[in-house]
């Protein structure tokens, strides 16, 4: 299905599934949510690896929930310091429910994440957006993956110097990291800098308006998703009303 899936109906059940889990606060709507957002992920081919690199964000959900509790204040305490509340049932709610937002959202956008970024860009397009906010959406998509390979090469080249980020203290992981910041940022510059004389050679924004050859049609089975998506986006809010 999501093969033959037009970009437009994943990117209709992307938005509401992050614009509902903006919208939620309550816990058990939250579960109903992750529920259809795992379900859509499934039929539609969502990569499930962002979840597994999300774990590393376990520490900062905790530390939200503490944060909730003694700033928050409100609640029955759950584990307390003196007249310090470290643990609370409305902290706990509330990181819950954050730790709840993060991982649909994350989970919704996966969903895009095996489709190509030339058909999400002329998706966009032929939704009569401008092409210019488009284009930037497609650079955001392809420089992600270049920031992401040289960092690699970053750490690819200390290796071969002999040096073990694994074995080194913090205060030295951070001088190391800000070393690398530099080349890497020059590195991308230098390619940002390539990419706008190109398009300047292609005589980029000279006209108002641009034609594609490649063009998207929307199916049945797209306008079916597309109404369903926006269905249970209605019913999410008057649901939210109601509660």
């Amino acid at each position: 299905m999501t093969a033959i899936l037009d970009p437009r109906a994943k990117l209709s059940v992307v938005f509401c599934l992050t614009s509902l889990a903006i919208v939620i606060q309550d816990l058990v709507l939250f579960a109903g949510l992750l529920a259809a957002t795992v379900g859509a992920s499934l039929v539609l081919g969502g990569d499930w690896r962002v979840l597994y690199r999300l774990r590393r964000l376990a520490g900062l959900f905790v530390a939200l929930v503490v944060i909730q509790s003694v700033f928050g204040g409100n609640g029955q305490p759950l584990l307390q310091v003196g007249q310090l509340s470290l643990l609370t049932v409305g902290g706990l709610q509330r990181g819950l429910a954050l730790a709840l937002r993060i991982v649909v959202i994350v989970l919704a956008s996966s969903i895009l994440l095996r489709e190509s970024s030339r058909r999400l860009v002329q998706a966009l397009i032929q939704w009569h957006i401008p092409y210019e906010i488009a284009f930037m959406v497609h650079l955001a998509i392809r420089f992600l993956p270049l920031l992401q390979e040289e960092m690699q090469d970053a750490f690819v080249a200390l290796q071969l110097r002999g040096v073990d980020l694994q074995t080194l203290a913090w205060r030295q992981k951070l001088q190391v990291y800000s070393f690398l910041f530099m080349p890497v940022l020059a590195g991308v510059i230098g390619k940002a800098r390539e990419l706008s004389i190109a398009m300047e050679m292609k005589a980029f924004r000279a006209v108002p308006e641009r034609t594609s050859h490649f063009q998207l049609q929307l199916q049945p089975l797209d306008y079916a998703v597309m109404m369903g998506s926006l269905s249970v986006f209605v019913f999410g809010i008057l649901l939210v009303f109601w509660i």
